[in-house]
């Protein structure tokens, strides 16, 4: 009996924890009327990687835990994405700075000014994979092992936009250090949820290469704020 209400604890942080990290994020947007220091990329992996993981699931049924967590983690990050709009739509009111020129051009892509440009690609993206997969996935089993294998290396470069800012910038500025912080303590504990769980290879090999970036960008914060 204990063990398996430890068991449900364990799924029900397994599912919730990652996205917890982004509340403080959130607040420190709210504070400053600003998302500086926030890398969007971040977003734009989180989101993809979470679509193709939840269709991952539909041909290669993993823990529902972790469908719950896709689910979960893509619903937060649209709410990161559209306060992140929203500020630099003000910021560009405020200070007259102008919109983008060409919103269709591939140099402004995940730039555009209006929450609805992002909704449109996503849309559009779940919908094509979710056709590429009935063609292709039906009887396929190579099929599902590619599309686990890109949906989870696209998640390991998660901090990888956040790391390279940093660096461009020599700054953290903006950036919540419970953001970080709560990277490296959900990374390291899903690696070790994903090794007790016999997950499949893709999802260990993720979580590895998140837990090393993570610590990277700790160093960053460390080093820039000294």
């Amino acid at each position: 009996m204990i063990w398996v209400i430890g068991e449900k604890i364990f799924d029900g942080l397994m599912i919730f924890a990652p996205v917890l990290g982004y509340i403080p994020q959130y607040q420190t947007f709210l504070k400053n009327h600003s998302s500086e220091g926030f890398s969007t990329k971040v977003s734009l992996i989180l989101l993809l990687s979470n679509i193709m993981r939840i269709v991952f699931w539909i041909g290669k049924r993993f823990e529902s835990s972790l469908l719950f967590q896709s689910i979960i983690m893509v619903i937060a990050q649209l709410f990161m994405l559209e306060i992140c709009v929203r500020l630099k739509k003000s910021d560009y009111l405020t200070n007259k700075k102008p919109f983008l020129e060409d919103p269709f051009s591939l140099s402004n892509f995940w730039s555009w000014d209006d929450f609805s440009s992002y909704l449109a690609f996503l849309g559009l993206f779940a919908s094509t994979l979710l056709l590429l997969s009935g063609v292709f996935g039906m009887g396929s089993s190579f099929y599902w092992e590619v599309l686990g294998t890109i949906a989870l290396a696209t998640e390991s470069i998660l901090g990888v936009p956040q790391m390279i800012n940093n660096q461009k910038t020599k700054s953290t500025k903006g950036l919540s250090l419970e953001l970080i912080g709560s990277w490296l303590l959900g990374d390291v504990f899903k690696t070790v949820y994903f090794v007790a769980k016999g997950s499949p290879f893709q999802f260990l090999l993720c979580g590895t290469i998140q837990v090393v970036v993570d610590i990277i960008i700790c160093v960053q914060i460390y080093h820039f704020k000294k």
